[in-house]
């Protein structure tokens, strides 16, 4: 009977053993592909905005609820950047906004919240219809425990006039 709880102590004790280091690498893992999901955002919003950028010559709204027509007014189509997400992107970490807009041409915070993906305007321009727009942008991303991923994303050749240096900066 002695063997018998003495072999079953082994066995459960080799078991914790296995949990204690399946845990944590189950926990980083699951970082990982919350990260991994930060970064299809980060695509996702780029894409979104190349999009909108077609319907606008190639301007970029200051925020998520400017719609093409205000930039472009012979815009063959007129939506703002949430209507290209009719329920929304999610934050993989469920914590705060999964997009986060900053005033124009500021610089990124080192931490943000976990989960964001902070869209910049840069080159403020003003559009054929009046209205401030940025002639390109950035995209930075922000990960577990709200530090700022390694990855930024950049449009596609600025406006023309929205280069720095340019009569847009």
């Amino acid at each position: 009977m002695r063997d018998r709880i003495l072999g079953t102590l082994a066995l459960l004790a080799i078991f914790v053993g296995m949990l204690a280091v399946a845990i944590p690498r189950f926990q980083a893992a699951m970082v990982r592909a919350k990260e991994a999901e930060v970064v299809a955002n980060m695509y996702l919003m780029k894409a979104s905005l190349e999009e909108y950028a077609r319907y606008t010559d190639g301007l970029y709204p200051l925020d998520l609820d400017v719609p093409t027509a205000a930039l472009n007014p012979e815009a063959k189509r007129s939506f703002t950047l949430k209507d290209l997400f009719p329920q929304g992107l999610r934050n993989p970490f469920g914590q705060g906004p999964a997009i986060a807009v900053m005033p124009p041409e500021s610089d990124p915070p080192d931490r943000g919240a976990a989960g964001t993906v902070v869209y910049i305007p840069l080159g403020v321009v003003e559009a054929p219809s009046g209205t401030k727009a940025a002639g390109y942008f950035v995209l930075y991303g922000y990960g577990a425990r709200g530090r700022r991923l390694d990855l930024v994303l950049r449009s596609s050749p600025p406006y023309v006039g929205a280069e720095p240096g340019g009569e847009g900066s």
